[in-house]
């Protein structure tokens, strides 16, 4: 990455901090105006600014913190991190609330041309809140037992048998690395779908590839990698799989000890 991307990024978070203090400003300052108008300002300005280290975190790349492997129900499971999710359902969740307000402020005061505009708008925001909130309700994982490979995304979910894995490397998906695990050619093991939804939109699935999200799966990543490698070469490995040995190996606390 080039030593401008920072510097880039910097300015444009300095350019929202302006924009989210412009807002509460507006709204305090702006006595013409009616209070209605006054408090969806500040409420934007302050929802504005709550927002913008969520918006950093993910721009700095801030590695997720805390360990997420289990062992249940027979299978090591690593458990991604819900940051990305629950800050895109932090910020559905207020444009949907302080949009609906101002609709319905709209209304109240007699605009009804504004109040409809903005609870039309707050229904939209509310679609991709609601597919955040049953994807957080759900889960995601990867879960491993001695026979199959399951990944939950956020919003899909595949799976494959050992027996039909031809390899696991290292790709970039949507600019973003990721472990793929690929079947071998012929093989019928491979199952996928999509979760429920309300979005109308679907995530793309493609039929023999399983895609693990690395940056979700920290800080277990390259011992998952390794892992998944000498899982796939020896069978007699698997053995491992659904007991606290492979959740130990894939503990770096555990690997250093």
């Amino acid at each position: 990455m080039s030593r401008g991307y920072p510097a880039v990024r910097a300015l444009l978070l300095g350019t929202n901090v302006l924009l989210g203090i412009a807002l509460v400003a507006g709204g305090l300052l702006a006595t013409g105006a009616a209070w209605q108008v006054r408090l969806v300002l500040v409420l934007y300005g302050l929802c504005w600014l709550a927002t913008l280290p969520i918006v950093a975190r993910s721009w700095w790349g801030v590695r997720p913190t805390g360990e997420r492997v289990q062992t249940a129900g027979g299978a090591t499971v690593v458990g991604y991190d819900p940051s990305p999710a629950r800050g895109g359902a932090f910020v559905c969740g207020w444009l949907t609330a302080v949009t609906a307000l101002a609709g319905l402020l709209g209304l109240a005061a007699g605009a009804i041309a504004g109040g409809v505009l903005g609870l039309l708008l707050a229904g939209f925001f509310a679609l991709p809140l609601t597919d955040l909130l049953l994807a957080l309700r759900r889960g995601a994982w990867l879960s491993l037992t001695r026979q199959r490979i399951v990944v939950r995304g956020w919003r899909t979910e595949s799976s494959l048998d050992w027996a039909d894995v031809a390899g696991v490397e290292v790709v970039r998906s949507d600019r973003r690395p990721h472990l793929l695990i690929r079947a071998a050619v012929g093989s019928t093991s491979w199952q996928g779908r999509q979760l429920p939804r309300a979005w109308p939109a679907r995530s793309h699935l493609e039929p023999g590839l399983l895609l693990v999200d690395a940056a979700a799966v920290e800080p277990h990543t390259a011992l998952l990698y390794e892992a998944m490698q000498r899982w796939t070469r020896d069978p007699s490995t698997r053995t491992d799989l659904g007991t606290a040995e492979a959740e130990r190996e894939l503990h770096p606390a555990g690997q250093s000890a």
